[in-house]
């Protein structure tokens, strides 16, 4: 059994020239497009779903960049909390060079922010 041939994605180029000639079917007088009206009605359908998803996307990608500036704040909110807390520490409640991060790293039965 032959292997389908897998089809290539048109490039933006393309898309461009397609968009371009959907808008001159468009134009064209009743007449002359009658016979090619279930096309132009197909294409049109399809390009207007491809504004919307356009519209979709670009709603996504400006809450995709919003929830990742939101979490990069709250990270660095809590390094520095965590700098502060540290350096704010009297040297009898610092721990020993030997004792690292452990020392100071919440208890584990406490619920942490993971």
């Amino acid at each position: 059994m032959s292997k389908p041939k897998s089809i290539k994605a048109p490039t933006d180029e393309q898309i461009e020239e397609d968009i371009e000639l959907l808008h001159r079917l468009q134009a064209m007088s009743p007449e002359k497009r009658a016979q090619l009206q279930s096309s132009i009605d197909a294409l049109t359908v399809a390009y207007e779903e491809m504004l919307v998803a356009q519209a979709v996307e670009r709603e996504i990608e400006e809450a995709f960049e919003a929830a990742r500036k939101r979490r990069e704040e709250a990270l660095k909110a809590l390094r520095e909390g965590r700098i502060v807390s540290v350096r704010s520490r009297s040297p009898e409640d610092r721990p020993d060079d030997d004792a690292g991060l452990e020392a100071i790293a919440p208890p584990r039965d406490k619920p942490t922010l993971h």
